[in-house]
């Protein structure tokens, strides 16, 4: 069985799909399997997805019909041999040592989830000099509740993706289906209380694109704000029942998702009504 089974929920990014998975191919650990979850694209990544299946025998493909990205995910999931899970969104890409990095960090540590840095990017790879580089933080280690404290300080990002896991974190937990924003931050409310601790590793890097059409900078409808406050309602019921001892940090986090969600909605009506006149 493979060490590490690394899951790329795959969703029309033909243009940016090669260089995700080269990034995967040449990783320095070799011990992998790459699941490719097509989501029942019809702009070619699915049979990008073939092509890479066909040449390198660490690459399987899942062909489905749409259903999301927490869907998408979950099937990678079901079928991961791996002892460790790693995801990677597949207009990213990682540098060539980021799995060794975080495996060797997460190993020596005896920790249940290894940390990367995160570079911002844009559509066409280059740095967003607004963005500063998401440095490892100078705690290296979290245990118990200070995870929880950090994720809702931002030093912990909300984000599945920059992050190694021991597979039995997702012993009968999976993504929710219902969700398609803040699916992440969700489910790492869930895997949070089963994590005794969590590791930066400075030197392995994620390279997060950032892009006009990409799910998460898209805005809301009332039904997705309504998600955003079914995870906010999350954090106060994790908080209760695991982390009672969690400080203010908590309420502001829960008040800045509720803020952010609202003003994206909004920021979209403002936008149809610009273009109805």
């Amino acid at each position: 069985m493979p060490k590490i089974s690394i899951i790329i929920p795959v969703y029309n990014v033909a243009p940016y799909l090669r260089e995700c998975l080269e990034s995967i191919q040449e990783q320095t650990f070799k011990d992998f399997e790459a699941i490719l979850v097509d989501d029942g694209s019809t702009d070619g990544s699915g049979q990008i997805c073939d092509w890479y299946a066909s040449k390198y025998k660490r690459f399987k493909v899942i062909h489905k019909s749409n259903g999301g990205v927490s869907s998408a995910r979950n099937m990678g999931l079901d079928i991961a041999q791996g002892e460790f899970i790693g995801f990677v969104d597949p207009d990213d890409f990682i540098s060539h040592d980021f799995y060794e990095k975080l495996l060797h960090r997460i190993e020596s540590s005896g920790a249940d989830i290894s940390i990367s840095d995160v570079n911002v990017i844009n559509k066409n790879g280059f740095a967003i000099a607004f963005f500063e580089q998401t440095k490892a933080q100078s705690r290296e280690s979290y245990a118990g509740s200070d995870i929880f404290r950090a994720l809702m300080k931002g030093e912990i990002a909300g984000s599945c993706c920059d992050k190694l896991f021991r597979n039995s974190l997702f012993y009968n937990t999976r993504f929710n289906e219902a969700i398609s924003k803040g699916e992440d931050t969700e489910v790492l409310l869930r895997i949070l209380p089963k994590t005794k601790k969590a590791v930066f590793e400075g030197k392995a890097k994620y390279f997060y694109r950032m892009r006009k059409g990409s799910s998460i900078h898209s805005n809301y409808t009332f039904q997705e704000i309504s998600q955003v406050f079914l995870v906010s309602d999350l954090i106060g019921t994790t908080k209760e029942k695991y982390f009672p001892e969690a400080g203010g940090e908590c309420e502001f986090f829960q008040w800045m998702i509720k803020t952010s969600g609202i003003i994206r909605l909004f920021a979209d009506k403002r936008e149809n009504r610009q273009c109805i006149k």
